[in-house]
């Protein structure tokens, strides 16, 4: 269930009384109300010059009872002052000129009663009471309907075939239901830059998302709260169903929200968590139903394949020709092929359970700039490695190397007018990160939403697709996660990092 965080008004679990705000120019008058209304139960200030009522926190009353004739202003005036700023306020108009065009002004203004001077004293409280039973019926039937509206209209989550649009829905929903200029939606599982995507062009929602790219859902919340003061114009709400938490729903309004549009927005994210937790239990899925049909055919191409090409190439190499390119070619296309076959061997194998043996990551990277080095040279690339640090960690050394492999040839292909790619090793406590960053073309957010998905290609001529899945098989088969970062223009930057629980100290 998702639910509003906000700060309780009071740890008591009695009610509090309401609170009547009494407005006279005659002090007697405004004695006699108040004592009345205090005798019945009401928590009651009363004051006799309108510019001191305008001068109270009106936000905490409930009820104003005001004069209609008074020196400075009218009541009809002072009452749609102090409502503004509290849309809540219920009103009663008291007055000793009870023509029918001044009741219909009153009603207009939204007055709930009209007390006619003079009148017995415990109509007072009748009057106020009557007026408050109104207005709870009146906001009853106001957030039955909205409720209603936002179920209604909540059927549209069911439209959308992935969770970024999902997420771009929901936010806008979110906008629309309660007329706020801003409104974001933070899910666990996408790159951080598809949270810009749904929002406006105010600023203080984008330092929202700055603040936020690295926080968890529940992280993000406390964030806000903590970042933003005006508390009741912004609202943070976890989208969560079933105890899996899909992320964070942010809201920023012009005016402060009111209860009623935060039950709006409570009940548009519990439809919102259902709507992600189905389409992503939905894609899972499907993703497993298409990797395991994937993994039987590709088991099939290998077996008919790889003999075959590994017959090639050693022919290839023992043959004598006058043209050796040729020679050259048909080695080169007969490693690449190999290559294919890894991947989709590397592919079908998942997360089978790893080889593994104790390696030194600084040697593994090593071996693997000094490979490439030459030949990425030959393409006015520059491969450098930083590793002041070395880990030893009990690996699957050939998977490792083929995921940082993959992405030394992915990040020199995006540089096809020449760079410089940095192979890094940075070594913590608790985990070991490599690092590969380029000054590429960099990526946008919807391709970096789909880049670890099998067969996933972009402005790629060879390959398999298969490297992404790959790359992410081989880091989640050690415990380990990916991070990227991203943007187009600006290059990429990978780390995979990998947990050092259990692993022996560095030598």
């Amino acid at each position: 269930m998702a639910l509003a965080v906000e700060i309780p008004a009071s740890t008591s679990d009695a009610p509090s009384p309401d609170r009547v705000l009494v407005v006279d120019d005659e002090t007697a008058i405004v004695g006699v109300e108040t004592e009345i209304l205090r005798a019945a139960g009401f928590d009651t200030v009363g004051v006799t010059r309108p510019e001191d009522a305008l001068a109270l926190p009106v936000e905490g009353f409930d009820v104003v009872v005001t004069d209609y004739r008074m020196p400075e202003v009218n009541g009809l005036a002072l009452f749609q002052d102090l409502r503004r700023r509290n849309p809540q306020l219920v009103g009663v108009l008291v007055t000793g000129f009870g023509s029918l065009k001044l009741v219909q002004t009153a009603m207009a203004a939204g007055f709930n009663a009209i007390l006619l001077k003079p009148f017995p004293l415990e109509r007072l409280t009748s009057a106020v009471e009557r007026a408050l039973r109104q207005q709870r019926l009146t906001d009853e039937n106001r957030r039955l309907e909205a409720i209603l509206e936002v179920y209604t209209t909540g059927q549209d989550l069911n439209r959308p075939r992935s969770r970024a649009e999902l997420a771009a829905l929901l936010a806008q929903m979110a906008r629309d239901s309660v007329a706020a200029p801003e409104a974001a939606v933070l899910l666990n599982d996408l790159p951080d830059n598809l949270l810009k995507q749904p929002l406006g062009s105010e600023t203080s929602g984008l330092r929202w998302v700055d603040a936020l790219v690295e926080a968890s859902p529940q992280e993000a919340v406390e964030s806000v709260l903590k970042q933003e003061p005006e508390a009741a114009h912004r609202l943070a709400l976890p989208l969560t169903f079933a105890h899996q938490s899909e992320g964070v729903l942010f809201v920023a309004g012009r005016r402060p929200l009111d209860t009623l549009d935060r039950e709006r927005l409570s009940h548009l994210a519990n439809q919102g968590a259902l709507a992600l937790s189905h389409l992503r239990l939905f894609e899972e899925r499907l993703r497993e139903d298409k990797l395991a049909l994937v993994g039987r055919i590709a088991g099939a191409i290998i077996d008919r394949v790889r003999r075959p090409v590994a017959s090639i190439r050693q022919l290839a190499a023992g043959l004598e020709v006058d043209e050796p390119e040729y020679l050259e070619m048909i080695s080169e296309n007969a490693v690449r092929l190999e290559e294919m076959c890894g991947e989709l061997s590397d592919f079908v194998a998942g997360g089978d359970e790893l080889p593994r043996t104790e390696c030194s990551l600084r040697e593994v990277l090593a071996q693997l700039v000094r490979h490439h080095r030459p030949l990425l040279a030959e393409q006015g690339v520059r491969l450098l490695l930083d590793a002041p640090t070395d880990a030893r960690l009990l690996l699957d050394e050939r998977k490792i190397s083929r995921a940082v492999q993959n992405l030394i040839k992915n990040a020199a292909e995006a540089m096809p007018q020449g760079g410089h790619i940095l192979v890094g090793l940075y070594v913590e406590p608790e985990r070991a990160v490599i690092e590969i960053a380029d000054e590429g073309c960099g990526m946008s957010p919807e391709v970096q939403s789909q880049m670890f998905e099998p067969f996933f290609s972009h402005g790629k001529v060879n390959g398999t697709g298969l490297g992404g899945a790959v790359i992410l098989n081989a880091v989640k088969s050690h415990g380990g996660s990916i991070e990227v970062r991203s943007a187009v223009g600006e290059g990429t930057t990978f780390r995979l990092v990998l947990p050092r629980v259990g692993a022996p100290e560095a030598g």
